[in-house]
């Protein structure tokens, strides 16, 4: 897969191209929170399950911080996201479990 990103009026846009298809997309703007440089909200997740995996993997690499998002919860838990006291962050060797449903923030 090929990693394409779009920006426009403070939204990023990331997009994994497969065989000249886009197989997921995931937008996002700076939540600008204080303690942190970028913490990307997620505003939009679309496309196969492999693609938002694999967009989710390499976004989350890079911004280094929480990540925090207007979608709903289980859907990010089942995506391989944790609630720890910093917010929600992506870490695929941790196991899913159940936990208690955590406020989101936009």
């Amino acid at each position: 897969m090929v990693i394409q990103t779009h920006f426009n009026n403070g939204f990023a846009t990331y997009f994994a191209n497969e065989k000249g298809r886009i197989a997921a997309q995931i937008s996002m703007k700076d939540g600008k929170y204080s303690g942190f440089s970028i913490v990307p909200l997620i505003m939009d997740m679309q496309g196969s399950q492999a693609g938002l995996l694999f967009l989710l993997d390499w976004v989350t690499k890079r911004a280094k911080s929480p990540i925090l998002a207007d979608i709903k919860y289980p859907l990010l838990v089942d995506f391989g996201f944790q609630h720890d006291e910093l917010g929600l962050v992506w870490d695929p060797s941790m196991d899913v479990e159940e936990v208690e449903p955590v406020v989101m923030f936009s």
